[in-house]
């Protein structure tokens, strides 16, 4: 269960009216297979790139995105500024196929908010947090309210992956890659 510390760590998150991103986390996978299931190429040389620098042009939104990807702990990080791959049901599964453990988070400028799961190549939930009706069994005890909405979803990421989320993600470097959608 989340406690109000648990949340009030990522009170920066609803700060920024400005940001918007996905922030997923896979374990059991290699970055290699992470970035190929976002649709990118591990084999192109990586750029270093801070997170305010990782967007592509207007045109581009949507048919393609920077991938930030660093590893902790075990676990395959990938931060996306302004993209949403990480939402998508089908990088889910494949980022997760064989093995493997998905989840992201995401909220965007326009209200639209996401958290998606998906373990061993199978989708096991995708909704926004403020439409949902009947949300997952194991979030029951928490809040989905527009006040901390941010915050309250990484802290739900912290819980179910093991990774804390961190503010300096938005000012440091890290190899990216950009991915294009395939479908």
């Amino acid at each position: 269960m989340l406690s109000l510390a648990d949340v009030r760590r990522y009170a920066w998150a609803d700060e920024d009216p400005d940001l918007a991103w996905t922030v997923a986390v896979v374990r059991g996978r290699s970055a290699d297979e992470v970035v190929r299931a976002y649709g990118g190429d591990p084999t192109d040389p990586p750029r270093t790139m801070a997170f305010r620098e990782a967007v592509v042009s207007h045109e581009e939104l949507g048919r393609s995105s920077w991938l930030l990807v660093h590893e902790d702990d075990g676990a395959v990080i990938v931060l996306e500024n302004n993209g949403w791959f990480g939402t998508r049901e089908a990088v889910a599964k494949q980022a997760s196929a064989g093995g493997g453990h998905f989840m992201s988070v995401h909220w965007d400028l326009n209200a639209n908010h996401q958290l998606l799961a998906a373990i061993d190549g199978e989708l096991v939930t995708s909704f926004d947090p403020l439409l949902v009706e009947h949300q997952p069994e194991w979030l029951d005890d928490v809040v989905l309210d527009d006040e901390s909405l941010h915050a309250v979803l990484l802290a739900v990421l912290a819980e179910r992956t093991g990774v804390v989320a961190q503010r300096q993600w938005l000012t440091a470097e890290f190899r990216a890659y950009l991915a294009r959608r395939r479908d």
